[in-house]
């Protein structure tokens, strides 16, 4: 697996998991305001409540709770980022399906759950998914599906799609020879994985340019801001007798 591919599908796809989490549950009390929305990708919200599950699933969650405010500000805003790339993919990805087909994979998922957790019967996955995930069938459905969608995306428009030609790599190797070392036929293909890696980012910022342009993109400095001063609310509420 190139580059690119260990970046965008092990990095984010598999992050996706965590992109729709309830609440943080036990041990602190600060996380019971955490549904607080702090921003916007596109139609989609950013919530505490979701900053605080990327930052537990990174084990980061207690140097944003106990750390220092710079410490903290750091983690959120790394968390932030991570949340913003999965929810331009996965909105990216979604909107080149029609509904036929977004019904089509939420039923082979949602029958995947089923299998999985219930052995067969819907009832039984309900509430194993319940009790182990803290989310119902549907929730968890929707989510696996977004999941296979956005790996097709990358796998499709990202990657395959992306062609590089020769004199592309050719280039690309010239710029920056010195890293690249002397021999070109021997490190052609980790050219041509940081070109695509490269395109990568690229596809990125325009999902976020074009999102700001129409006022639906609220940039991760400012919502950065908002969680850290929630946060701040939070833990002089739960300090307070």
């Amino acid at each position: 697996m190139n580059r690119l591919m260990t970046i965008a599908v092990a990095t984010v796809v598999l992050l996706l998991i965590s992109a729709c989490a309830a609440p943080v549950k036990g041990g602190k009390r600060i996380a019971r305001r955490a549904e607080r929305v702090v921003g916007t990708v596109g139609d989609d919200p950013v919530t505490v409540a979701e900053v605080l599950a990327k930052l537990e699933q990174t084990k980061r969650k207690d140097v944003v709770l106990e750390g220092d405010d710079e410490e903290a500000r750091r983690a959120v805003s790394s968390s932030l980022g991570a949340l913003v790339v999965e929810k331009l993919l996965r909105r990216e990805a979604l909107s080149g399906l029609d509904e036929t087909q977004l019904e089509a994979a939420l039923e082979s998922a949602r029958a995947r759950m089923i299998r999985t957790y219930g052995q067969g019967n819907a009832d039984r996955a309900e509430r194993m998914l319940q009790q182990y995930e803290g989310m119902g069938l549907e929730e968890k459905a929707t989510d696996e599906r977004d999941q296979l969608v956005v790996n097709q995306f990358l796998a499709d428009e990202v990657v395959t799609r992306v062609p590089i030609s020769d004199p592309e790599l050719r280039r690309a190797y010239e710029r920056d020879r010195k890293r690249y070392g002397k021999d070109f036929e021997a490190v052609k293909e980790r050219v041509a994985a940081d070109l695509r890696e490269s395109r990568y980012a690229w596809v990125l910022g325009r999902m976020r340019r074009d999102l700001l342009a129409r006022g639906q993109y609220t940039p991760i400095e400012e919502m950065t801001g908002r969680v850290m001063r929630e946060l701040r609310a939070q833990r002089a509420a739960s300090a307070a007798p």
